[in-house]
């Protein structure tokens, strides 16, 4: 019986962690959301791919792409969390809106900047993360542009260090063709 009332309990505290996910009101820019309706835009478009790890590169032409894979790094940076609701300070211009990680807060996002078209329409977005400890450091530039609403090219670039290791310089390149 008192297994029954828990596991009782159990689901009942599960569907209401659900419906408070689903209530939580975005205080900072829909990055998540954004990415969403860009993956259904995209679909099987055909991308030029670029990668580098320092001195070597490869180049393809590649078709459908697993483009929630491709936007990962851009949806783990929501900064979008209830955790998050003061952390970030917030700088409004006539076309962009940018987020300032607080000097008390540590969180990898450091910067995040929303451009806007005259339309009103996202034309590029910015991303920084930082992460510093003791075993490792990296820098991650995250910028994506759209042109009349869909992504049209993405980039991701990382400077790592590891403990007792020498520098590694990674990027990625992805343009809609």
């Amino acid at each position: 019986m008192i297994n029954k009332i828990l596991g009782f309990v159990l689901i009942c505290f599960i569907f209401s962690c659900e419906n408070q996910k689903d209530n939580f009101e975005k205080k900072y820019f829909d990055l998540e959301g954004f990415l969403q309706k860009q993956i259904v835009l995209l679909g099987h478009s055909e991308v030029k791919k670029m990668w580098s790890l320092d001195s070597a590169n490869e180049e393809k032409k590649l078709k459908n792409l697993k483009w929630d894979k491709e936007f990962a790094l851009f949806i783990q940076s929501d900064i979008n969390k209830k955790a998050y609701l003061q952390s970030y300070s917030i700088v409004t211009t006539d076309n962009s809106i940018a987020y300032n990680l607080k000097a008390n807060e540590d969180l990898p996002v450091k910067k995040m900047k929303v451009v806007f078209n005259e339309m009103k329409e996202v034309s590029r977005i910015e991303i920084l993360q930082i992460v510093d400890n003791y075993l490792y450091s990296s820098n991650i530039s995250l910028n994506l542009t759209t042109n009349r609403g869909k992504m049209n090219f993405y980039s991701i670039e990382n400077n790592q260090k590891i403990i007792f290791g020498k520098m590694k310089h990674s990027r990625i390149k992805v343009e809609v063709l």
